[in-house]
């Protein structure tokens, strides 16, 4: 079986923050004061979130609101219910016949 190595959570999550930015029509100046963060430092986020913090996001709730919160763990729990099918499919694959695996060598 394979082996997916998945970006670090801080990138995934900042994806889907600058995802849901953009679907609000949020200009870059506007979610760098929602975080209290330099524009540059928005910017560099896009390169390395690794000092994405829970404050940060704390900072962007207390200015928006919830929602790019709840935007977010809502993209997270369909990426972790779309992992779990490709494990299953995975796992089923794998439980295969030796026949049934021989028809599919032939293509």
């Amino acid at each position: 079986m394979g082996y997916f190595d998945p970006p670090p959570l801080s990138k995934v999550l900042w994806i889907w923050l600058r995802e849901w930015q953009h679907e609000k029509g949020m200009s870059d100046e506007n979610l760098a004061a929602a975080l209290k963060l330099k524009i540059d430092t928005v910017e560099s986020y896009d390169i390395s979130a690794h000092s994405l913090t829970v404050e940060k996001i704390d900072n962007l709730i207390a200015t928006v609101g919830i929602e790019p919160l709840v935007y977010v763990v809502i993209k997270y729990i369909k990426c972790v219910e779309c992992l779990a099918e490709l494990s299953i499919k995975s796992l089923q694959w794998e439980q295969r016949s030796p026949q049934e695996l021989r028809w599919y060598n032939d293509f």
